[in-house]
């Protein structure tokens, strides 16, 4: 199966593209919808997949993936299990800022099937940053892409000073447990309209 490297391919020109993996429902269609509404100077790609690894017959055609958001629903024991299957074909190269994890449906513990300290624990095991969004209301999908695209537009290096290593300090949920991986958000961006693949993905 197909592991996903950063650098595997070229940086397209004035272009980022984010990588959603989750089985979170239509929250997901929502949140890359409102991405490609986002205004930005730059081109915005969004691909979708419910899981990893990616279809392969058109990865030639496949952009080079500058973030990978791993999307869980709290109240989904399946939708951990896709996001833990889905890590194992994800080069350690992606951990270094590009890769984030994100908690969708934070509710009482009582309503839970995944609890919270199990996802930030994943998280630090991976030096990677912890989003906690809101894809049940319009309002709190287009802060989620708000957020979200601040975080790729470093990822892709289209904001001068500021790096994908540079990426974890704000946004991990504890200290590394191995190599150091640190987050910094981004400048607000404005002007461009993206496009938006869904992968289905196999086996």
């Amino acid at each position: 199966m197909a592991v996903l490297h950063p650098f595997a391919k070229l940086p397209e020109p004035r272009t980022a593209t984010v990588l959603l993996v989750g089985a979170v429902g239509p929250g997901q269609s929502a949140l890359a919808e409102a991405l490609c509404r986002i205004n930005s100077p730059f081109a915005i790609n969004v691909h979708m997949a419910s899981k990893l690894p990616l279809p392969g017959h058109n990865e030639h055609r496949r952009p080079r993936i500058d973030l990978i958001l791993l999307l869980i629903d709290l109240t989904s024991i399946n939708s951990l299990r896709v996001v833990e299957d889905s890590l194992q074909l994800i080069s350690a190269s992606f951990f270094i800022g590009r890769v984030f994890f994100a908690i969708t449906k934070d509710r009482p513990a009582s309503e839970l099937a995944v609890g919270l300290d199990v996802v930030q624990k994943l998280a630090e095991a991976h030096h990677s940053g912890l989003l906690h969004i809101n894809l049940q209301t319009e309002r709190g999908v287009l802060a989620a892409a708000r957020r979200i695209v601040r975080l790729l537009l470093v990822c892709a290096g289209l904001c001068p000073g500021l790096s994908a290593t540079r990426l974890s300090a704000l946004t991990c949920p504890g200290p590394p447990q191995q190599q150091p991986r640190q987050t910094q958000q981004a400048q607000d961006s404005e002007a461009h309209s993206g496009s938006i693949i869904a992968a289905s993905s196999s086996a």
